[in-house]
């Protein structure tokens, strides 16, 4: 689905200035926000420890322990028979 014009010419001015000069003349504003989450960070603020974390590291991956790809599942109308259903399920395995 495609964005509406008004928000790609938003994210288009952000990235305008977010590359402009800083207060300071020195650097970008793009450089004064990334010295300003560090700080946080130093500070001890843990959403930005977090939001350095996942940009430095990469976000952590999800498991979903009730999900595996891998499993093969066989649907039957029929039910197991008693044999059956010790043989594929008996705890000694």
């Amino acid at each position: 689905m495609a964005r509406p014009k008004s928000e790609k010419s938003f994210t288009q001015m952000l990235r305008i200035a977010i590359q402009e000069a800083s207060d300071d003349g020195k650097s970008t504003k793009l450089r004064a926000l990334a010295d300003r989450l560090v700080q946080e960070g130093i500070n001890g603020n843990i959403v930005a420890i977090k939001e350095i974390a996942d940009r430095l590291d990469g976000k952590p991956v999800q498991v979903n322990e009730n999900h595996n790809e891998n499993m093969n599942y066989e649907i039957s109308d029929r039910p197991l028979t008693e044999d059956e259903w010790a043989e594929e399920y008996a705890t000694g395995k």
